[in-house]
């Protein structure tokens, strides 16, 4: 009726299970506690987002090569 190698297998079911458990209850502290940033934190992420600046660039007609348009862009390429 019982063997060793079924209490065995039981006894791997039971382990994975509440490891599972036990790993998804961290996980979900974790994310709880990083939706609500601290004060420092919500305001250094604010600072970054203000320094991120984003600039179209024009191709250059000779070399092909991306640039900033007010930029100093010097082709080593002949056309």
């Amino acid at each position: 009726m019982f063997s060793i190698p079924k209490l065995l297998v039981l006894g791997l079911i039971i382990f994975v299970v509440l490891y599972g458990f036990k790993v998804a209850g961290s996980l979900n502290r974790r994310r709880t506690s990083d939706e609500r940033p601290k004060p420092r934190q919500a305001a250094r992420r604010e600072r970054e987002r203000e320094k991120l600046e984003a600039e179209d660039l024009v191709q250059c007609p000779r070399c092909g090569a991306y640039v900033s348009p007010g930029g100093d862009h010097e082709c080593r390429r002949e056309a």
